[in-house]
């Protein structure tokens, strides 16, 4: 332990610097590793404790001069030995054959790389791809001021969209609220579509369906409707909103009537 004491130290606390900077990243970064970033750093001081503590002194007692077991704790380690043992010596006839046809082994790794960069090219990229969920939403914007029953016949014609899509089983629609809020002229709705073991061509993914389904809600003149894939993470969508700052530069002579009114 006086030789490994500083070396144990030393490493842990490199690894922790560079995970609890990782937690302290600003932004979206920051949001989706900050608590991977503090579970790895905790585990790191946990580990570094139970190097300096526990595992020298279960060392002393398991690395005594050997013994000869008696009793039944006897048998039972004298079994545990040879079956340990086995286990070693067919490892090491793996290994060796392994060793003997090296140029096989090579060739499986080269056919390895080829199919990592295969998928690597087939797997969608971005910062959180879409993924099918077995669930579309959307949104429903009408002309501002209608009264209910309008967003109401709106959602009639959506419904009988949704009814004519086979890959939909549910659908469930209400008007007067949207995800910005409240009001007669917004609307939401949730289409839950069928397993996945059901939607085997590339036609019934989720995808696909979101493709046909808005091309028809397009044609609906009354409102502005838009389905779209739930996020795989909260808050890292289009439907995540967005931050606005109003800079007042007239010292308070500035309303917001007038700013919408110059905009």
């Amino acid at each position: 332990m006086d030789e490994l004491t500083g070396t144990v130290v030393a490493t842990s606390l490199v690894l922790m610097a560079v995970f609890i900077a990782v937690a302290f990243f600003p932004g979206s970064t920051g949001k989706m590793y900050q608590q991977f970033a503090l579970v790895i750093a905790f585990s790191i001081a946990l580990s570094t404790f139970n190097a300096l503590s526990f595992s020298p002194s279960i060392s002393a007692i398991l690395l005594r001069p050997p013994r000869p077991a008696r009793g039944p704790l006897g048998w039972f380690f004298s079994r545990f030995n040879q079956v340990l043992q086995w286990i070693i010596d067919k490892y090491l006839a793996i290994v060796n054959f392994l060793i003997r046809v090296r140029y096989a082994v090579i060739g499986l790794f080269v056919v390895g790389l080829a199919a990592t960069y295969f998928m690597f090219t087939q797997v969608p990229t971005g910062f959180v791809p879409s993924e099918d969920q077995g669930i579309v939403l959307g949104i429903i914007q009408a002309p501002d001021r209608v009264a209910l029953n309008y967003t109401d016949q709106v959602i009639t014609k959506l419904e009988q969209i949704l009814e004519k899509e086979p890959e939909v089983s549910n659908v469930f629609a209400t008007s007067g609220f949207g995800f910005a809020g409240s009001s007669s002229n917004r609307g939401v709705f949730f289409a839950k579509l069928k397993p996945w073991e059901e939607r085997t061509q590339p036609d019934q993914s989720a995808s696909a369906i979101l493709t046909r389904i808005n091309v028809e809600f397009a044609r609906i003149p009354e409102a502005i409707i838009t389905a779209v894939s739930p996020p795989l993470i909260q808050r890292f969508s289009t439907l995540g909103g967005f931050e606005l700052q109003l800079e007042d530069r007239t010292n308070g002579r500035l309303t917001i009537n007038d700013f919408f009114a110059n905009a």
